[in-house]
């Protein structure tokens, strides 16, 4: 079972951590002010202390803002994948990973 974080930055900005795996979600207001990059630099830290080697995450691959964003920090993408999220939906996103 996978460690948990969570942490509640205000009322609009929150990040959940679940080892491996993280989601995260900065509201468009609070962009290009550092706090998605604070928040991510806080989730390496931790999951380096956890000795966890990457972090892995999706994100979709017509979302280049958020790409560049990833890059920047040290993520590189490491695959392409399609998953089948029902309902005729699909998720088609790169997966990305950073080296800890």
């Amino acid at each position: 079972m996978g460690q948990r974080l969570d942490l509640q930055v205000t009322n609009s900005i929150t990040l959940q951590v679940a080892y491996p795996n993280y989601t995260s979600c900065t509201c468009s207001s609070s962009q290009g002010k550092g706090v998605g990059k604070a928040l991510l630099l806080e989730v390496a830290k931790r999951a380096r202390e956890a000795r966890q080697k990457s972090l892995v995450l999706n994100v979709n691959k017509q979302n280049k803002k958020a790409i560049d964003f990833y890059r920047v920090l040290g993520f590189v993408t490491i695959r392409q994948e399609v998953n089948d999220i029902g309902s005729g939906y699909v998720m088609d996103d790169d997966v990305m990973e950073l080296s800890l």
